[in-house]
């Protein structure tokens, strides 16, 4: 949706502008996480990291944001975890870029 009026700048760079670059530096966490429950929290953090272009699965941003905000279970599915830990997964999902910039 266009903007009516006004004008909004993050890290420099015009929403209207640059909508991509934009994108690139806000972290999105909806209420319900569309998570590929059938990968394991490491995988799926690796992964997510390699879309925000880290080039060989970085170990230290994905153990740091496990470290931060999942558990020492992180070898388990995301299907076998409840309700709050899948939200912590998607939280570290939502923040993992914000190590690579």
């Amino acid at each position: 949706m266009p903007p009516s009026s006004g004008t909004v700048d993050v890290d420099g760079y015009s929403v209207a502008d640059h909508s991509f670059e934009v994108r690139k530096k806000i972290g999105y966490l909806p209420e319900l996480n569309p998570l590929y429950h059938d990968m394991n929290v490491v995988e799926y953090l690796e992964y997510a990291a390699q879309l925000h272009g880290s080039t060989s699965a970085d170990e230290t941003t994905t153990r740091h944001m496990i470290e931060v905000c999942v558990s020492k279970t992180s070898g388990t599915k995301i299907s076998e975890r409840c309700r709050k830990d899948t939200q912590r997964v998607g939280l570290a999902q939502a923040m993992i870029h914000d190590l690579m910039c």
